[in-house]
């Protein structure tokens, strides 16, 4: 037994941001998504089937995304999410503000 408080593994970008996006949808849309539904989402985009907003750089896209059906009773107030995607990790980084849908 050591008497050196074991280290923590720190995360990678790849969880960090799945994280970060689960606290955003939940403040900025009062929705608490867990892993799969996301992973729904991330599909939707991976499919073509989430509208392109604009391109932010070389690895990150802002798309908005039509929320799935299975999803409607967890969203009941929007209809639509905005997002911005990761290419190069396949996750989504963080939900925008729903102030961004009117533009």
């Amino acid at each position: 037994m050591s008497i050196y408080p074991r280290k923590k593994k720190r995360l990678s970008k790849k969880q960090s941001q799945k994280i970060h996006a689960k606290k955003r949808a939940v403040e900025r849309y009062g929705v608490s998504f867990n892993s799969k539904d996301i992973l729904q989402l991330v599909k939707a985009i991976q499919n073509e089937k989430a509208e392109f907003v604009e391109k932010i750089s070389n690895r990150q896209t802002k798309f908005k995304v039509f929320v799935p059906e299975e999803l409607k009773n967890k969203c009941p107030k929007h209809s639509e999410v905005l997002v911005i995607y990761d290419k190069k990790r396949k996750e989504i980084v963080t939900f925008l503000p729903p102030s961004g849908l009117n533009n």
